[in-house]
């Protein structure tokens, strides 16, 4: 059975946001563990500027944040034997997201439970949670990243 031409380009569409993510998952894990998460969200936030970019418009980049997120999740687990944690996983889609034209927050939240101090990290778009569970902010503080200039 042959797909149609809109459908053949979305599942290329898939196949290239896949394989983008293959890439740099693994890159922003090695680069997060030379140079900490300061650095790498200053540089990469600076690669990946909005502020060269034409920005989408929000009802279009809404189902567009929401594929890369997917594609994004999708190459992560077959990283599963390396355990990449949420942080290499945020970073990558953030880059994509931006990359794309599509506005975005990597947030990064902390709690401690138990005594044992724990840290976690998610995307938003517009305000909507797209790589993890919706209420994530009331499991997590988030705090302001936006502190670190980086335009």
């Amino acid at each position: 059975m042959r797909l149609r031409p809109e459908k053949e380009s979305h599942c290329k569409s898939c196949r290239s946001l896949f394989a983008q993510s293959f890439f740099l998952l693994p890159m922003f894990a090695l680069f997060l563990k030379i140079f900490g998460v300061k650095r790498t969200y200053i540089v990469f936030g600076r690669i990946f500027s909005l502020k060269h970019r034409s920005v989408a418009h929000p009802q279009q980049s809404h189902a567009a944040a929401k594929r890369i997120a997917e594609a994004v999740k999708s190459a992560n687990r077959s990283y599963a034997p390396l355990n990449l944690s949420c942080l290499p996983e945020s970073i990558t889609l953030w880059c994509l997201l931006r990359r794309s034209g599509i506005p975005a927050k990597l947030r990064l939240g902390v709690r401690t439970l138990t005594g044992s101090f724990e840290s976690h990290a998610w995307v938003e778009h517009h305000e909507t949670v797209l790589n993890d569970i919706e209420n994530i902010t009331a499991i997590y503080a988030p705090f302001d990243l936006g502190l670190l200039n980086i335009n």
